[in-house]
């Protein structure tokens, strides 16, 4: 197999990366010359000098940048003073990140249950002063929620830990998650980064001997990288493929107790979860994964396709131990050894279940496997996948993610009803930022067709958005 870098003559040619120096830039530097050149209406409060009055507990001190950002807006836009107040206060809300916003002529009240709600409703006042051009809030009461509670994204700054490079953000010194950049996830909504690794190098193992080497400094790390992320409300989230089947010879001869099912990887064979050895495995690392990583948000696992991993995620029938079963069974079964891991360790991390490839599945047994899976297991569908679309008077099948294909298709449709039967919660794997009909563009601004993908999305009672792939940046 060649690799770009042996196809592509301009592969190490690429055009410069200044957008990262923007990026990493403040998100507040100079005020418009449109922005406090007219008086407030009736329907407006004048708050063109104001301050933070804090009477909110913040036991960790994680507003500390939304107040820092809020000051900093302030100051830019020559609104800082000391006759209008910013009250913000602890009040219980309908739930996480919801916000109430009392204005008056003569004060502001911003109350929220959890520093999360806080955070969003100042970026809130900042955008709502900027719609208004100068510093003027709507007289009245303002309440605000999540829809979609969980937005993840992957960091534009981190490498691809694909061929032909490899880059692994855990084993070096680079900081990927620049503060500033941070600050504009938080700005732009995003409560979630997802990060690549594999059990094989973040965790030591006694039933796998030969995995975890090196292992210290990537946890260090990414520890690191949680409590720098949680300063703006943003959880992160490992993505790694498990378990992984062996794609080395010698190590199928020496753990034959978890060869499974044949499969088209040359050769080698799937991980039977079915067997004793795999199934201590899978509930090691998993325990294992939320021990050293305390403060990790979830984890995020493709259980059904990409790569070869459990028997059900190459299913063939054919593997000594799970082949009598059918294979959601085997797929459920094996999710929910995962989900025990973490239930002994942090049972309220989400646990996602992404099945990328069930377009392979039938309808019939993609219902069977949500009926059957553990129900505090998040389920994610890509959301367009298997959807057809009319395109300059040709029907295509849309794989994967695409933009101009709104969504949702039958495959997502039938998951999202059957998980609202049956009491399952559901995420939507989309791209918002470029497409697979054109990945080698990076950006193609399509906000419209944003919009009518997460309204669809609320529809199915979707919960949360996995937003990226790694064709964001190569």
């Amino acid at each position: 197999m060649k690799y770009k870098s042996e196809i592509d003559e301009f592969f190490q040619n690429q055009p410069s990366l200044d957008f990262l120096e923007y990026l990493m830039s403040p998100v507040h530097t100079e005020c418009p010359k449109w922005f406090g050149k007219r008086e407030p209406n009736t329907e407006e409060a004048d708050a063109r000098e104001l301050y933070l009055d804090i009477q909110f507990f913040d036991e960790k001190n994680l507003l500390e940048t939304a107040y820092s950002d809020f000051n900093k807006f302030l100051n830019v836009h020559k609104l800082d003073g000391d006759k209008y107040p910013i009250r913000i206060l602890e009040r219980e809300t309908r739930c996480f990140e919801a916000y109430e916003i009392n204005v008056t002529e003569d004060e502001c009240v911003v109350s929220a249950n959890d520093t999360e709600g806080i955070r969003r409703a100042l970026i809130f006042l900042e955008d709502e002063m900027l719609r208004r051009e100068g510093g003027f809030l709507p007289i009245g009461h303002i309440s605000r929620y999540p829809h979609i509670k969980a937005r993840i994204t992957r960091g534009f700054f981190s490498p691809t830990n694909r061929p032909p490079k490899f880059g692994d953000e855990l084993s070096d010194d680079i900081d990927y998650y620049p503060d500033e950049y941070l600050n504009r996830l938080a700005h732009d909504g995003t409560n979630g980064l997802w990060i690549y690794t594999s059990f094989k190098a973040l965790l030591p193992s006694k039933y796998i001997v030969e995995y975890g080497e090196g292992y210290e400094k990537r946890i260090e790390k990414l520890n690191s990288v949680i409590k720098k992320c949680s300063r703006y409300g943003i959880k992160v989230y490992v993505f790694a493929i498990e378990p992984m089947g062996f794609t080395n010879k010698n190590m199928e001869e020496k753990y034959p107790q978890v060869i499974g099912s044949d499969v088209w990887w040359n050769g080698f064979h799937t991980f039977c979860t079915h067997s004793n050895f795999g199934r201590d495995y899978c509930l090691e690392a998993t325990t294992k994964l939320f021990e050293l990583l305390p403060e990790l948000g979830g984890y995020i696992n493709i259980t059904f396709g990409e790569r070869p991993t459990s028997c059900a995620s190459e299913w063939t029938g054919d593997c000594p131990r799970c082949g009598k079963y059918e294979q959601p069974d085997v797929l459920a079964y094996t999710v929910d050894l995962f989900r025990e891991g973490i239930r002994r360790v942090k049972p309220e991390a989400d646990y996602i279940s992404w099945t990328y490839a069930h377009r392979l599945a039938s309808d019939e047994d993609i219902k069977k496997y949500v009926e059957r899976a553990p129900a505090d297991v998040v389920l994610m569908q890509n959301f367009e996948d298997r959807g057809y679309v009319e395109q300059l008077g040709k029907t295509r099948i849309a794989i994967d993610y695409w933009l101009s294909y709104p969504g949702p298709s039958q495959m997502f449709e039938i998951t999202a009803q059957r998980a609202i039967e049956t009491g399952k919660r559901m995420w939507a794997k989309m791209q918002v930022c470029n497409s697979h009909e054109l990945a080698t563009v990076p950006y193609i601004p399509a906000p419209g067709l944003i919009f009518t993908k997460v309204k669809e999305a609320h529809r199915l009672n979707v919960k949360g958005i996995m937003e990226c792939w790694y064709l964001d940046r190569k």
